[in-house]
């Protein structure tokens, strides 16, 4: 496999004291046949994240470093991190995302023999003993992925390519900060090569505050909004041939239908029912449990449903995504 004999893995990461040690414990597991180096991306943290990846034995076990990169969303965080690796053959993960087979790694990396492979994607599911443990307001946006398995080339233990990467310009940092950047990299990756869909399943261990505020609940939504309006504008042309239009799209679509139909008199009523059916089925899982507040859930799905479609308008016609779930990540 000439060019890619070794494997460099990019982990991203802001103030994750929580989830990083399992992460690298989970790393120290595979079962990785080749030199290895590690690459954490730091955003000016400013909990025990560098102090806990510093004394963690995996730094025996393999070269790691610590580079701190103040400016841009993840996809900034991985140029950087491609642009001072020394393999050919690039993981990125997130820093509370794992698996568990000890041999995945390796599995993914099979792929790439195959010299029109360009990228290697993962399977991820939130386990729903990880959903219980996490608030409350996290646990109704996150409802609907519970023990589900889907593809995604997202991040969360992908392998790349790095002569692929660099050729097209790794992540689009100028019209995307946090939100949309992956599904732009996969379509541009797909006009070179293939993008393989591995059975390696990774866990989510899903990074979130102890109390999260409302707001950042609806800034989560812009954020993922304005990424699928703006990965919608410039490939604009993939839209039309009907690769970009998915389920999830035609979601999003009735969503403003029924909003729409609020305004008009004879299906005002009718379209307010149907909203908060949906916002009820969004979350069904959050309104099992036993607290007051499930109450609010299908009015705050609806709320969400609003802020989405506004943010996907936006995203769409600025070309551009800004909103970050964590304000202070972003640079000063």
């Amino acid at each position: 496999m000439k060019n890619i004999d070794g494997l460099t893995i990019l982990i991203p990461f802001f103030n994750s004291a929580r989830t990083i040690t399992r992460t690298l414990d989970a790393l120290m597991l595979q079962d990785i046949r080749r030199p290895v180096e590690i690459i954490l991306l730091d955003s000016n943290s400013t909990d025990s994240s560098r102090s806990l990846i510093e004394k963690h034995p995996i730094c025996k076990q393999w070269p790691v470093r610590i580079e701190t990169v103040d400016q841009g969303g993840p996809g900034a965080k991985i140029n950087k991190g491609v642009s001072i690796s020394k393999y050919g053959i690039i993981l990125y993960t997130h820093s509370d995302c794992y698996v568990e087979d000890p041999s995945a790694t390796e599995q993914m990396i099979t792929f790439l023999e195959d010299p029109d492979v360009v990228g290697v994607a993962s399977r991820f599911t939130l386990p729903i003993d990880v959903w219980r443990r996490m608030a409350f307001l996290d646990r109704v946006s996150a409802s609907r992925y519970v023990n589900q398995k889907n593809y995604g080339f997202g991040g969360k233990y992908d392998i790349i390519r790095k002569s692929a990467f660099e050729s097209i310009g790794g992540f689009d940092c100028e019209h995307f900060f946090s939100a949309g950047e992956d599904i732009d990299l996969t379509l541009r990756l797909q006009e070179i090569g293939r993008i393989v869909k591995s059975q390696v399943c990774v866990i989510h261990g899903h990074e979130s505050p102890v109390k999260p505020k409302l707001s950042s609940f609806f800034r989560k939504q812009a954020q993922l909004a304005q990424g699928f309006g703006a990965v919608n504008r410039k490939h604009l042309r993939v839209l039309r041939s009907g690769k970009l239009v998915s389920r999830a799209t035609y979601i999003h679509l009735l969503k403003a239908l029924l909003l729409l139909g609020l305004f008009i008199p004879m299906t005002s009523i009718y379209s307010a029912l149907l909203l908060l059916a949906m916002g009820t089925y969004y979350s069904w899982r959050a309104m099992l449990c036993f607290d007051w507040r499930i109450i609010t859930v299908p009015f705050l799905n609806v709320a969400a449903f609003v802020v989405f479609v506004a943010n996907a308008i936006i995203g769409f016609f600025t070309g551009s995504q800004t909103t970050d779930y964590h304000p202070k990540r972003r640079s000063k």
